[in-house]
């Protein structure tokens, strides 16, 4: 019995395990809709993952930003975006997988936050800690609690399997 998710995605999740791909996904797009940008892209590729970031980040940055060449791509630093720790070991108290929100930006440094506190770094750690969080790969969000809207991508790719929906609707 289930009683701690949504009962939609739950029965959905539940019939990952037994049906077709193909009837799945018919059913998700009936059950699951929403009209505009949302606020998570899940992909398969890093590649269309980058792309993806990259559209965002330039669509919705001001035009005062702060450019940090980071290793992933290049990041428009604003107040209020949100990035994605990518640095395993722990590190200047960033940790991978983890969201955090940019909080401020002065000459060498930068801060963000995360719900433990907040956390200012240089510029220079900064390009290897980070990553945009527009979109994120399926599997990168295995066991995470995902907010708000969420578009999945590459689920006609002819590789893609029952547990890569699984993986995606129950985050």
């Amino acid at each position: 019995e289930n009683k701690r998710s949504d009962p939609v995605i739950h029965a959905f999740v539940t019939k990952c395990r037994t049906k077709r791909k193909a009837d799945l996904l018919d059913e998700a797009r009936a059950t699951f809709t929403f009209n505009g940008e949302p606020d998570v892209h899940l992909v398969l590729s890093n590649q269309k993952r980058r792309r993806i970031n990259t559209e965002r980040n330039l669509l919705t940055s001001p035009p005062d930003v702060k450019v940090l060449n980071a290793n992933d791509s290049t990041i428009y630093l604003h107040v209020g975006l949100q990035l994605q720790g990518c640095i395993p070991p722990k590190s200047h108290g960033i940790c991978n997988g983890v969201l955090y929100e940019v909080t401020r930006l002065d000459d060498d440094t930068m801060t963000v936050k995360d719900e433990q506190g907040e956390y200012r770094v240089s510029y220079e750690f900064a390009k290897k800690a980070f990553r945009l969080a527009f979109a994120r790969t399926i599997f990168s969000v295995q066991s995470q609690t995902l907010k708000g809207s969420i578009a999945i991508h590459d689920m006609d790719h002819p590789l893609t399997t029952n547990k890569h929906l699984l993986t995606a609707v129950s985050p």
